[in-house]
């Protein structure tokens, strides 16, 4: 906290000076257009005249991104004083991050090797590392480098040009031993990077070096090298690539990694935690598949082994084909921290109520009661509790006061100003990291109050900031938002969620699919939609328009709702993940309650996403301040009308997520 305060400090002396916006919003106009004038010039042509245009503008706060503009219009033929200059005036901005990345790249390439260190300031880069180290040794300053040589040559990856000497340094010193390099092979397979395993095998005697051979080749190829290595002798290195290339090739064609696992086993002396690594791996394939096959495989499991994602899913696959007592025994195999996890204790908590273990249960239901989220809620329904909400109050004048004179966030939200979102969101998660709880939150009320709207969401993520509601839940485009609601007779609360799930409230949000806007439409969808309506539709721009793109998305929203007949969880995963995946999981688990239903979807982002917009929703419920709806009705685990509404309490001390006293069977 100390060292926090003093960059708060250390960026408050540095803020910028009042501007020409003093004089009113006419004033301000006149010095953006002004800037931008000089911006372009500065961009596009040599020479003075971007100064010319950009006289009088020294105290705006994007005046820096002028000189920025014009030192890396052409960099190499840039006046090095100007540059270092630059990055000397404030060399923790944005700007200066940039720029010195760019600047360092050149002196690199120049091997300027001197220029290179006066500018250096560490990096995760390991181009410049390498470069760091190369200008090191060629200036003589390498004493005492052996530690982050060995660092930046422990790498999974092939290292770049710069670090071509690094080998023969750290050899001259004796620096690399055979540990050292059986430590980069490992990370190398796990890379899956066969030929910088098979160039380090090559550094190894003897029998060491055939092994880390093979172990390359069944890297390059599990399928051949698990065939081949039938023939290996039983070494634990060996032991330990057949077990990964068994998990490898079983996630690209799982029925032939059993076919080589059942050859391979019986021929090494697998330890437990080596057969259930191997073995857990088809396990998942077949699960998540639902397929008989993945039965078989968990009870080959020894017990308290497997990876992470077998173990989950072996809980899963208990429940989706109704083997409710199965499921008490994969939560007992869960690790500890998979047996904090909230869905996967209310999962086990449900499957052993339906196996008739109610002590079991009501010990995982109790302990989720408290908890604020979609798991804690449901559990807070079956025991007629409130729910607990423990809002964090909003920033005070204080901490607002010195968020506004930030300099990375004052021009964060110039460039807003004027349409550089990229540009913003650039300072904004340049800046945002470097500052503490309260000043985080502060930044982020001061954005909501000009209309930044998913600020909250992507950047109150911290565990110790999840209780900033208001932050975290904006309720953008109210209007639209409750007139498109009433019009689809739609629940208000679920449609704010399933935005704040889908976009969180970035009206430019555009995913890898090509889905838009607020509510993420594809193209296809929002036109189809648009005619049904009779809504004009010019083409995909018209999706960041928020009202037109919540009229679609609300639409096609009910649509859904009717498609299954009001149940708003299958609306949730159908808006998600399509309606074909639906029917599928339908039909194959029609007898599943909506909860277990819900957590034995295939898609783990729809799983998480019927979750979310659950929970969403009663926070939203909370924010408009219209009574909250228990989840169990939202999600059809219990009829409307026994639904009287829900009170919320705020315990004091506030509760805690801890690990449950689970019972365990006696023996």
């Amino acid at each position: 906290m100390r060292h926090r305060a003093m960059l708060l400090a250390a960026a408050l002396a540095v803020a910028m000076p009042p501007t020409m916006a003093d004089s009113g919003p006419a004033a301000k106009a006149t010095e953006r257009q002004r800037f931008l004038a000089a911006e372009a010039a500065a961009r596009s042509e040599a020479g003075p005249r971007w100064r010319v245009l950009a006289e009088g503008l020294e105290g705006y706060a994007l005046y820096p991104y002028l000189e920025f503009a014009a030192l890396t219009r052409d960099l190499r033929s840039a006046p090095r004083g100007e540059v270092e200059a630059f990055l000397a005036r404030d060399p923790d901005s944005l700007l200066a991050t940039r720029l010195r990345a760019r600047w360092l790249t050149l002196m690199a390439e120049r091997r300027d090797w001197p220029a290179f260190l006066a500018a250096w300031r560490a990096v995760d880069d390991v181009a410049l590392r390498c470069a760091h180290f190369a200008a090191s040794v060629a200036t003589g300053h390498d004493e005492g480098l052996e530690g982050t040589a060995l660092a930046l040559w422990n790498h999974a990856k092939p290292l770049p040009k710069d670090c071509s000497g690094l080998d023969e340094w750290l050899a001259r010193r004796r620096a690399l031993d055979a540990a050292q390099i059986w430590a980069r092979i490992e990370l190398a397979a796990s890379a899956g990077e066969a030929a910088l395993v098979r160039s380090l095998a090559a550094r190894l005697p003897g029998e060491e070096r055939i092994d880390a051979e093979r172990i390359a080749f069944v890297v390059g190829d599990p399928a051949a090298g698990l065939e081949r290595a039938q023939s290996w002798p039983d070494r634990p290195r060996l032991r330990a690539a057949i077990v990964a290339a068994i998990a490898r090739l079983a996630r690209r064609d799982v029925a032939l990694a059993a076919q080589r696992w059942a050859r391979v086993a019986p021929r090494f002396q697998f330890t437990d935690a080596e057969r259930g690594e191997a073995i857990g791996a088809i396990a998942f394939q077949h699960a998540v598949r639902y397929e008989d096959a993945a039965d078989v495989w968990f009870a080959e499991l020894p017990a308290g082994t497997g990876p992470a994602n077998a173990r989950e899913w072996r809980l899963r696959s208990a429940i989706a084909r109704s083997r409710f007592g199965e499921a008490r025994i994969a939560f007992e195999n869960l690790d500890e921290a998979q047996q904090r996890d909230p869905r996967l204790r209310w999962a086990a908590a449900r499957a052993a109520e339906l196996a008739g273990d109610q002590a079991f249960a009501d010990a995982l239901i109790e302990g989720l009661a408290g908890e604020s989220n979609l798991f804690g809620f449901l559990a807070a329904d079956r025991l007629d509790r409130p729910y607990v909400l423990c809002p964090e109050p909003m920033p005070g004048t204080a901490v607002r006061s010195e968020v506004d004179r930030l300099p990375g966030l004052v021009r964060a939200f110039e460039l807003r100003a004027i349409g550089r979102d990229a540009d913003a969101r650039r300072e904004w998660d340049h800046e945002l990291p470097r500052l503490d709880r309260e000043h985080r939150a502060a930044a982020v009320a001061r954005a909501l109050e000009a209309g930044w709207l998913d600020r909250g969401p992507l950047t109150l993520l911290r565990a110790d900031e999840t209780r900033f509601y208001e932050l975290r839940f904006p309720i953008g485009f109210r209007r639209e938002v409750l007139a498109a609601a009433e019009r689809g007779k739609l629940d208000p609360a679920f449609v704010l969620a399933l935005i704040r799930s889908e976009s969180a409230w970035n009206v430019h949000a555009r995913s890898s699919a090509d889905a838009r806007g607020l509510m993420q439409l594809l193209p296809s969808t929002a036109a189809a939609v648009a005619k049904r309506e009779g809504l004009p539709w010019r083409g995909t721009a018209d999706l960041e328009q928020p009202a037109l793109n919540i009229r679609l998305g609300t639409r096609y929203l009910a649509e859904r709702r009717d498609r299954y007949d009001g149940r708003l969880w299958l609306a949730a995963a159908a808006y998600n993940a399509g309606s074909a995946p639906v029917e599928r999981w339908l039909a194959a688990r029609p007898h599943l309650p909506p909860d277990l239903w819900s957590e034995t979807v295939t898609f783990r982002e729809t799983r998480e996403y019927i979750a979310r917009v659950m929970a969403f929703s009663v926070i939203y419920d909370w924010l408009l301040g219209r009574g909250i709806t228990r989840v169990s009705t939202r999600m059809g685990l219990w009829p409307a009308e026994r639904d009287a509404g829900v009170a919320t309490v705020c315990p004091a001390p506030v509760a805690q997520a801890t690990n449950p006293s689970i019972p365990r069977r006696s023996v």
